[in-house]
């Protein structure tokens, strides 16, 4: 940064070089960056929807790193572009009022004890240009850094995710595929972690009997993949000039704070969430037969509620004889549920006979009001998401007019430890 004037009573020079590129970036790409959040987060939980339990596990920890670098790139550039423009605007009143703040000005800055607090605290116009051009290359760089850490963890994942869905397509054993890929992990990584900590604590005493060129062969081997000190300068440069253990508590402070909220958001899409504002409404929670969910209704799911993996119908007041049910399949719970009580139904040939639909048939149980029926099941894709699943038919034509009650089991998620459970159904009304 440059120590040059123009003069004492001109706007300060002592800029940051790169303040338009700063604003260029910032500007050109928040707004477009707004708009990711929503359409990232529905592929990712379309993938979670659509696959066995060691890949919704992958994705799930990688739908955070995503979120996270994302939802950090936004903040970052619009307390960026606020930091900037707080920046431009005391420049600016600085080029029109020269002279400064006028403290001797009793009819506008108070008191004597006011006036000297205030002109103590503020300092020099130049120094607090200086400090908010600082400020908003901080706010920047380190957003940025905080961002791109994630991207070697995400690639890694994704690696994790790719080889599981070819594991998952050639049907091999996915539990005993996801041990060894993690033990292999695990085995990857170890040489880098022993480096480190023998480094740490005994580095110096290598160094100086020169016995620590092994430990830098193996930091140079992981640096090449991009792991390791100096990968990621921009926080580097912060760190070892603010302190490690300032940086330490200021990204916790960041960085717990956002993931938990990345969580939340990724776990609540689609669900109605109740603020506590409205107590004379029934909770809106699943299976409330007093509420109307609109993710049980397929006019009405819309962009929000159609990654919903609950069954739905067409509309809450059927007008036709047969009322249509889509079952989504979700892989990571009905395929361990029929593993368990219809181990036979897996078999391919059997499964295209329909012996899976028929087991999950009798598990759901259909009721309409009080009354079970057994309802065939044909395999099915919801036109709207892609998402496949089961169709039941059923025929109303001898139902009353009026509101009626239409309930299916819910898949546990754990089959073996809700046995002894009372079953829970979505509950979805409707008129005829």
């Amino acid at each position: 940064m440059s120590d040059e004037y123009l003069g004492e009573d001109q706007p300060a020079r002592r800029t940051t070089p790169t303040w338009e590129l700063e604003l260029l970036i910032s500007g050109a790409t928040v707004f477009g960056l707004m708009q990711l959040p929503d359409p990232l987060n529905r592929a990712l939980i379309v993938m979670m929807n659509g696959n066995e339990g060691p890949i919704v596990d992958l994705v799930r920890t990688v739908s955070i790193y995503l979120q996270f670098s994302l939802i950090t790139l936004i903040i970052t550039f619009v307390l960026h572009l606020l930091a900037r423009a707080y920046w431009v605007a005391i420049v600016g009143m600085y080029s029109v009022y020269p002279q400064g703040i006028r403290w001797e000005n009793k009819n506008t800055t108070g008191g004597p004890a006011y006036r000297e607090f205030g002109k103590n605290e503020m300092g020099s116009i130049p120094d607090q240009i200086e400090r908010a051009d600082n400020r908003a290359t901080k706010i920047f760089g380190l957003g940025f850094g905080m961002a791109m850490a994630m991207l070697i963890a995400s690639a890694v994942v994704g690696l994790m995710i790719l080889i599981m869905m070819i594991v998952q397509v050639s049907n091999g054993d996915m539990e005993v595929w996801n041990t060894a890929m993690w033990a292999v992990l695990g085995v990857l990584f170890l040489p880098f972690f022993t480096a480190y900590l023998v480094d740490f604590q005994f580095g110096e005493k290598l160094k100086e009997k020169g016995m620590d060129g092994w430990i830098k062969k193996i930091f140079q081997v992981y640096r090449k993949v991009g792991i390791g000190n100096g990968v990621n300068p921009v926080i580097s440069l912060y760190t070892s000039n603010e302190g490690a253990q300032k940086t330490s508590i200021m990204m916790a402070l960041v960085m717990i704070p956002l993931m938990f909220g990345v969580g939340i958001f990724t776990a609540t899409r689609g669900s109605a969430i109740d603020n506590g504002a409205y107590d004379g409404l029934p909770k809106p929670q699943l299976g409330a037969e007093l509420v109307v969910r609109p993710e049980y209704y397929s006019n009405s799911r819309g962009d929000e509620f159609s990654t919903t993996m609950v069954p739905f119908i067409e509309d809450s007041v059927v007008s036709t004889n047969f009322l249509r049910l889509f079952i989504p399949y979700q892989p990571n719970r009905f395929n361990e549920f029929l593993r368990k009580k219809c181990p036979d139904s897996l078999v391919r040939k059997l499964a295209n006979q329909g012996k899976g639909l028929d087991c999950l048939s009798n598990y759901f149980a259909i009721q309409i009001d009080t009354q079970v029926t057994k309802h065939s099941l044909l395999s099915a894709t919801d036109p709207e998401t892609g998402q496949r699943g089961m169709v039941a038919m059923i025929d109303v034509r001898e139902l009353s007019n009026g509101q009626h009650l239409l309930k299916v089991k819910v898949m546990p998620k754990d089959t073996e430890s809700s046995e002894d459970k009372e079953p829970t159904f979505h509950k979805i009304p409707f008129w005829k």
